[in-house]
C-alpha cells in the first residue's frame, strides 16, 4: 500500500510538473506571437503618417484576419484556450490594420471586396464545423488542414523580402528582430505542439 500510495504522488508531482511546463510555454507563445503580430501597428504608423498606402500591399492583412479567424475556430473547438486567447488578439489587430489601410487606400473597391470575401470565407466554415456535419472528428480533421493551408499563404508572404535579398545581395529590406522574433515564435510553438500533442500546430510551425 505504501508504494502504491508513493507511485500516485510521483505520478502526480510528474504530471504537476508537466502542466507548469505547459502553462509556462503557452504564456511565452502568446507574448511573443502577439508582439509579431503587432509589427503591423509601424506599417499603419507609417500610412497614418503620409495618409496614402504606397505601395503597401493589404493581402497580409487580409491572408492575418483568415488566419487568426480558422485558428481562433480550431482552438474553441479543441478547447484550447493557449490557441484563443493569441488569436483573438491576432484577429482584433489585423482587423485594425485592415480598417485603417482601407480608410487611406485609394483602391477601396478591392480592399472591400477582398475583406468581404475573408470574412464570407470564414462564415462558411463556421457554420459548416458547428451546423452542417455531425462528426466532430471529420470537422476538426479539415477544420486542421484549413489552418495549416493559410498559415502556409500568411508566413509566404515574407518570401519577396527574401527574393529582394538575393537579388541585390543586401539585407537591408530585411528586418532583422522581426526574422528573429519568427525563428523565437516558431520555435515555441514547435515545443507547444509537442506538449499537447498537436499535429496541425507542429506541421504549420516547422
Amino acid at each position: 500500500r505504501v508504494d502504491i500510495t508513493a507511485k500516485m504522488v510521483l505520478e502526480l508531482d510528474e504530471s504537476s510538473s508537466e502542466q507548469n511546463l505547459v502553462s509556462v510555454v503557452s504564456f511565452l507563445a502568446i507574448v511573443f506571437t502577439v508582439a509579431m503580430f503587432s509589427s503591423g501597428i509601424y506599417t499603419c504608423y507609417k500610412i497614418h503618417v503620409s495618409k496614402s498606402t504606397g505601395v503597401i500591399p493589404h493581402l497580409p492583412f487580409v491572408s492575418g484576419i483568415l488566419n487568426c479567424a480558422l485558428w481562433l475556430a480550431y482552438g474553441c473547438f479543441k478547447e484550447d484556450s493557449t490557441l484563443i486567447a493569441v488569436n483573438l488578439i491576432g484577429f482584433f489587430l489585423f482587423v485594425c490594420y485592415c480598417a485603417i489601410y482601407f480608410v487611406y487606400t485609394t483602391n477601396k473597391g478591392e480592399v472591400r471586396t477582398h475583406i468581404g470575401g475573408a470574412f464570407l470565407f470564414i462564415s462558411a466554415v463556421i457554420v459548416y464545423s458547428n451546423y452542417l456535419t455531425s462528426d466532430n472528428d471529420a470537422a476538426l480533421f479539415r477544420l486542421g488542414l484549413l489552418c495549416n493551408f493559410f498559415t502556409v499563404m500568411f508566413f509566404a508572404s515574407p518570401l519577396s523580402t527574401m527574393a529582394e535579398v538575393f537579388k541585390t545581395k543586401s539585407t537591408e529590406s530585411m528586418s532583422f528582430p522581426l526574422s528573429l522574433l519568427s525563428v523565437i515564435v516558431t520555435a515555441l510553438w514547435v515545443y507547444y505542439s509537442y506538449l499537447v500533442q498537436d499535429i496541425f500546430i507542429k506541421v504549420s510551425s516547422t
